[in-house]
């Protein structure tokens, strides 16, 4: 059922929406678990450095990971822009989803990276475009109204 649902048409696709999801539930307990250790704006405090580092790893699930960390940290994030305006290039569709999430989490101090958002628009996988026109308008609403959704996002 679940299966029909996600679309998902493969075991490859299946095990892409499972580790998607274990990833999705370990960002929700590490902002639960955090809730109380924020800097009291509703961010998360993140060692951004630390997962600036572990961007750079050979495992995706490692990339995956911390891309999740640095969307808790929200706008805390933002020295981290480069590094996942980087990861927007991934093998991984998944990686490059929750780079492109965590780069809408940082806000308007993410402006300049809406031109590589919008470039995402064209990537191979729905998920990834969804991410992108979502993050540019937590960036900038305006710019989310300007944009016309690619054909491979309507139904």
């Amino acid at each position: 059922m679940l299966q029909a649902w996600f679309g998902c048409n493969s075991v490859a696709d299946m095990k892409a929406l499972n580790r998607f999801a274990v990833i999705l539930c370990l960002g929700i307990v590490v902002a639960i678990g955090a809730a109380g250790c924020g800097g009291g704006d509703g961010t998360v405090k993140v060692d951004v450095s630390a997962q600036i580092g572990l961007l750079k790893s050979p495992d995706a699930g490692v990339r995956s990971d911390a891309c999740v960390a640095l969307a808790t940290a929200g706008p805390g994030a933002a020295p981290a822009l480069n590094e996942l305006l980087a990861l927007f290039k991934d093998s991984d569709g998944l990686v490059r989803r929750l780079a492109v999430y965590a780069v809408g989490q940082i806000g308007p101090a993410a402006k300049s990276a809406i031109p590589a958002l919008k470039e995402m628009l064209n990537d191979s996988e729905r998920d990834v475009i969804t991410a992108s026109i979502n993050a540019i308008g937590s960036i900038d609403p305006e710019a989310q109204k300007a944009l016309r959704p690619p054909p491979n996002v309507t139904n």
